[in-house]
């Protein structure tokens, strides 16, 4: 199983989101985008879900390009985890995440006893099946993170795409949900591209990493060839201490300063200095 996307341009009107952008993820590999604010993370999931489509370009799943498939068809295959979805409503649990099998039922079908068989297995793969009564307005961050990514996998795809799957929860909840998505990676060989902002994270469980500036690939490999401090200035315009954390066998990222920061203060150094040569 491989997903491909070759030669990406993507526009809002006139302004040009996404240029030239090619990748390829195969089975088992779990990916990570990373970028500032705006540099395309979003808009590059929604393509790769067929939510959006390429001015230029197209994406393939095993050869077959999606814009030939099915909503239906592309549902079965891609799922999706938007940043923004709404689960502070009154469905339970299980309601919420019977839905996604919605891509697997008829116009006028109703959900089957094998359809609430498969939805308690992905409530158990997730550890929300204990949730599966509870109204989704009355269960923590994470654990209404849980069940949507369980709703997603109630889809059975082969893609799993998430958009800052991590954002708003607190340590605990996020090491919980990336050893969730790096076990489905393992053990049922998805295909798991999510946009993240914590690098940290990103180096500890992506097997390779993309990272978007302005709407064009600034690099991709693994985590230690893409996360280095030379990128991070071009990129974030931080300066950083990057070393290696041995027990995690992954980077630790430290900010230190913004380029900004580093800028202003040589600027008042300069000043501090003029005024010396001044006063003599």
């Amino acid at each position: 199983m491989s997903l491909r996307a070759r030669d990406l341009q993507f526009y809002y009107g006139a302004r040009k989101i996404l240029e030239n952008i090619s990748l390829t993820a195969d089975e088992g590999e779990l990916i990570g985008v990373v970028g500032p604010n705006g540099s395309g993370k979003t808009t590059l999931l929604k393509i790769l879900d067929g939510l959006l489509k390429p001015k230029i370009g197209s994406v393939y799943l095993d050869g077959k390009s999606i814009q030939e498939m099915s909503i239906k068809e592309i549902a079965r295959n891609i799922a999706m985890v938007p940043q923004d979805a709404s689960a502070d409503v009154e469905f339970t649990a299980f309601e919420m995440v019977i839905m996604g099998r919605t891509p697997h039922l008829g116009k006028l079908s109703l959900e089957t006893v094998e359809d609430e068989a498969k939805v308690k297995r992905w409530m158990e793969v997730t550890e929300t099946l204990h949730l599966a009564e509870r109204k989704m307005s009355e269960i923590s961050g994470g654990e209404k993170q849980r069940v949507i990514i369980a709703r997603a996998l109630a889809q059975e795809p082969r893609v799993l795409l998430l958009d800052e799957p991590t954002a708003n929860l607190d340590l605990c909840y996020q090491l919980q949900i990336m050893d969730l998505l790096k076990r489905l990676t393992r053990e049922l060989g998805l295909i798991v591209i999510c946009a993240i902002h914590d690098l940290n994270l990103a180096s500890r469980y992506c097997d390779r990493i993309i990272l978007l500036n302005e709407g064009v690939i600034a690099a991709v490999g693994k985590p230690i060839e893409v996360i280095t401090a030379e990128n991070l200035r071009k990129v974030f315009k931080v300066d950083a201490k990057i070393t290696h954390d041995p027990e995690t066998n992954s980077l630790n990222i430290i900010p230190i300063k913004s380029l900004k920061e580093r800028e202003a203060e040589s600027r008042k150094m300069i000043c501090i200095l003029a005024r010396g040569e001044g006063s003599k």
